[in-house]
């Protein structure tokens, strides 16, 4: 298992490379794990963005609760990281919309 520093080894948060899909050469489509992130503050989306892209991960980031939703009905993530302090939306609400 690999801890990464920062920002997600002081959230707790441990990225397990056998748990993310990756292309395989040769393969006849990408199997890149797709992350969605709902966030307001341009600077953590940035720190998160860049060190999940930088993994292999393939990174959307939206900065309001509405906007995220409609992501998600329309293309849902294989991870979500979703901020519980929204302003526009309670975080508990969307949660509820997700599909499991």
């Amino acid at each position: 298992m690999r801890t990464y520093g920062g920002y997600a080894a002081r959230a707790g948060i441990t990225l397990r490379p056998e748990n993310r899909r990756r292309h395989v050469p040769g393969s006849p489509r990408m199997t890149t794990t797709r992350v969605l992130i709902i966030e307001d503050d341009k600077d953590i989306v940035e720190l998160v963005r860049y060190n999940l892209a930088h993994e292999g991960f393939q990174v959307t980031a939206i900065a309001d609760g509405a906007s995220g939703l409609a992501q998600i009905r329309k293309s849902p993530p294989d991870v979500l990281l979703l901020d519980l302090m929204l302003p526009s939306s309670p975080a508990w609400e969307i949660c509820k919309e997700v599909p499991a």
